[in-house]
């Protein structure tokens, strides 16, 4: 039945799709009638209106002919989504087995194989060398340390030697400054010292200032043995840096230094307080005894004073083109310190003549320095100073091109005039080979000396 409040509905043309001509025509005739029915009751409201028997058996039994039709077709459906599967594996296989059977294709899957085995060591290899880049990079990092100091060493010295990194040895290589490689045995046996010598003062260190807190004992024996008078300067220095970064530290560390030389002996630990000398002498039956030596011995310096006074007067008296060819004048400062200090000591009882700021008022008067040379006696005393041992008498402000060879130059010529003006006698005694049937020298010497008579 139709209830008088059912909403009416329209047939829609989709189920024009159904498969089978029949049913169509059968379910339009029962739906027209419904339809029908559903005009008569939009006018007749009140009216009920029945469907008969015949009209629902047969939609029911259209109903269930169409559903069944509708399982069949989705079975067939379903078995050709099957034969589909099949087909495409079938297809796969038949594919597979072509390819199986094709020279080229195999041929062509062994090269791939191959291909892929050589990129896969390939980027193997690139980790590798990556992780020995890295290890390079560190390992170089802590060698350009050492080569940095070395090169700026060997310049400072004027040796011909440089050093290059060797990465396949992570180590150096030793060359000439004009990249010619040098072996061992092509090294001086100065040239070897010294470079052991800067790896030993290396080695001792955890930075460029501080030494390594597990060192206590520093042993250092005969070091500038086999050195020229230059070299031997610089290792002295070193020497005397480490001496003095020892005494400042916190931590103690005990320094022992042997030498034969007596040039090292007065020159290493300069003017430090805690520096202790002792002297070992045989007896007569060949037996050696340590002796602590007086600092009134220590100042004696007269075993090599002549042989100071003649290197020093050899640079004074160089030409302008050999002060400039030899490029060497810092290494006269110390030199003249020691002598202005030995001959001051030895005649005047001054001692650590240049070191002392009291003592320039001393120096002035028993050397007889005029009073309008007075300034220029203290900074060519500034100027040797600064570039040895010792330190600023004067502001370092007023110096003008202090480490200039020629003014080094001049301030030597000073020192030797100011002697000569002293004493002349004991200076022809001091460098008379020098000077003797040489009138070219013994009128240099005279005109250097005359602003500084009274």
């Amino acid at each position: 039945m139709i209830h008088p409040y059912t909403n009416y509905f329209t047939v829609s043309d989709n189920i024009k799709k159904y498969p089978d001509k029949n049913i169509f025509s059968n379910i339009q005739k029962i739906l027209d009638n419904v339809l029908s029915l559903i005009n008569q009751k939009k006018k007749e409201t009140n009216v009920v209106f029945e469907i008969g028997e015949d009209q629902t058996a047969l939609f029911n039994s259209e109903y269930k002919e169409t559903k069944n039709i509708l399982e069949n077709y989705k079975n067939k459906l379903s078995s050709l989504y099957e034969i589909k599967s099949k087909t495409e594996e079938y297809a796969k296989n038949w594919i597979g087995q072509q390819l199986a059977n094709n020279t080229k294709t195999n041929n062509l899957k062994l090269e791939i194989l191959k291909l892929t085995d050589e990129k896969n060591a390939d980027i193997r290899k690139i980790g590798s060398l990556k992780k020995q880049i890295l290890n390079l990079e560190s390992q170089q990092s802590n060698l350009n340390g050492f080569l940095d100091i070395c090169n700026r060493l060997f310049k400072n010295m004027g040796l011909r030697l440089k050093l290059e990194l060797d990465n396949s040895q992570n180590g150096y290589l030793v060359k000439e400054v004009n990249n010619i490689p040098l072996r061992v045995s092509d090294l001086s046996e100065g040239e070897k010292r010294i470079l052991a010598f800067i790896e030993f003062f290396y080695q001792m260190r955890s930075t460029e200032k501080e030494i390594r807190p597990d060192i206590d004992t520093i042993i250092i024996d005969d070091p500038i043995t086999s050195l020229d008078v230059e070299n031997s300067y610089e290792i002295i220095e070193m020497i005397n840096e480490l001496i003095k970064q020892v005494l400042s530290q916190e931590e103690i560390t005990e320094v022992f230094i042997f030498t034969n030389s007596s040039q090292a002996f007065h020159d290493i630990g300069y003017n430090q307080k805690k520096v202790l000398r002792w002297v070992i002498k045989r007896d007569l039956n060949g037996n050696s005894h340590i002796q602590k030596l007086s600092k009134q011995d220590f100042l004696n310096r007269s075993d090599y004073y002549k042989q100071i006074f003649n290197e020093v007067a050899e640079f004074a008296f160089q030409s302008d083109e050999e002060l400039e060819q030899e490029n060497n004048a810092l290494f006269y400062c110390n030199k003249a310190r020691l002598l202005i200090e030995s001959h001051a000591f030895a005649n005047y009882n001054i001692s650590n003549a240049t070191s002392n700021r009291q003592n320039i008022g001393s120096l002035i008067e028993d050397y007889n320095i005029p009073k309008d040379k007075q300034a220029d006696f203290k900074t060519d005393l500034d100027i040797i100073n600064k570039n040895s041992h010792g330190f600023s008498l004067i502001d370092n402000s007023i110096l003008n091109n202090d480490s200039n060879g020629m003014r080094i130059q001049k301030a030597v010529r000073d020192i030797i005039a100011i002697l000569y003006c002293k004493d002349s006698h004991h200076v022809h005694c001091m460098i008379g080979s020098l000077i003797n049937g040489n009138s070219n020298r013994k009128h240099k010497l005279e005109e250097w000396s005359k602003s500084w008579r009274e």
